[in-house]
């Protein structure tokens, strides 16, 4: 077939990308990321009730706020009972730094890739204000407006709900933790009364750096996730 672009097997080719700029980049991070950071994940079931409930209230009062939105300030929660996750390291002068900043990256997907802004700040935020932030930075980057964000800084990353389960994701270096939500699945559940019961489940994939911090660190974070989002109005606003 004239015109047609092959491989030396024969194979027909749809498309030929170059390995250059954005994903030229994101390819030699990823490489950094599992040569230098020795990783591991754990996985925990969350039943999203109460975070759906406290969505649809704010709703209610014309506030449009994302899951993502809300699982950010939860985050920033659960790290003020567990610190050492939101560290990092810095091997030049051989130490750990805990930060009492709390910055978030948001994964955005974008033609060729993934940008990752940077909502700073976030222990003094409310779900609101973090929002409108989010709402503003997912719009430049979708845009290709990326000088108009930040874009470095995080010291959690957080990817966003996609049609998922879970997954293991590779650290966004130099920060020492990932978080990953699944898909929001209508799951056989026991309740507090013992009782099986339909509930919304959301699966949470964490990531460590464990040259910062370790599985029982990551596990106790996951642990306050949970307890957050049954009490979610309490600790977002």
């Amino acid at each position: 077939m004239p015109g047609v672009d092959k491989d030396k097997r024969g194979r027909i080719i749809l498309e030929r990308i170059p390995y250059a700029g954005m994903r030229e980049f994101i390819g030699q991070r990823m490489r950094a990321s599992l040569d230098i950071a020795p990783q591991g994940s754990m996985m925990a079931q969350a039943d999203m009730k109460n975070v759906i409930s406290f969505r649809e209230t704010l709703k209610s009062r014309g506030y449009r706020v994302s899951f993502v939105d809300i699982f950010t300030k939860i985050v920033a929660c659960a790290i003020e009972k567990v610190p050492i996750i939101n560290a990092t390291l810095d091997e030049e002068k051989r130490s750990i730094i805990v930060y009492k900043t709390i910055n978030a990256g948001i994964a955005v997907r974008v033609e060729h890739g993934v940008v990752v802004p940077v909502i700073n700040d976030i222990q003094d935020k409310d779900v609101l204000k973090i929002a409108a932030e989010s709402k503003d930075y997912i719009a430049k980057a979708r845009d290709n407006r990326f000088s108009e964000i930040p874009l470095d800084g995080a010291t959690i990353n957080n990817l966003g709900i996609f049609k998922i389960d879970g997954c293991t994701p590779f650290l966004n270096l130099p920060e020492a933790t990932m978080l990953c939500l699944g898909s929001i699945r209508e799951t056989p559940w026991v309740d507090e009364h013992g009782q099986i019961v339909v509930r919304p489940v959301i699966t949470l994939t964490g990531t460590n750096d464990h040259r910062v911090n370790d599985g029982a660190d990551l596990a106790e974070f996951l642990d306050y996730v949970q307890e957050i989002m049954r009490q979610p109005e309490a600790y977002c606003l």
